[in-house]
């Protein structure tokens, strides 16, 4: 179940990248990106385990990494990301 989140979340790490390193030419994916940096990702079903405990955490570490990811790219995108960033 978690090899899947993380196949996904990587490829989308990819994307971000290669959208970051177009820059504000790419302005218009702003929305796209704000959404996928606000879903939800990773809900705890049971942290009665340690194991389980530290895997959330590392889930939760690398869900905060990809949402400052986001962050990245739009200030990349300059001012032209300026209206998708205000109707989110």
């Amino acid at each position: 179940m978690i090899a899947p989140t993380l196949f996904s979340i990587r490829l989308r790490a990819e994307a971000i990248d290669a959208l970051t390193a177009i820059g504000e030419a790419v302005a218009s994916s702003t929305a796209p990106l704000i959404e996928w940096a606000l879903t939800v990702r990773v809900i705890p079903i049971n942290l009665d385990d340690l194991k389980d405990g530290e895997l959330f955490v590392d889930l939760i570490t690398i869900d905060v990494l990809e949402r400052m990811r986001v962050a990245g790219a739009v200030a990349r995108f300059g001012p032209a990301a300026g209206p998708a960033i205000v109707s989110c």
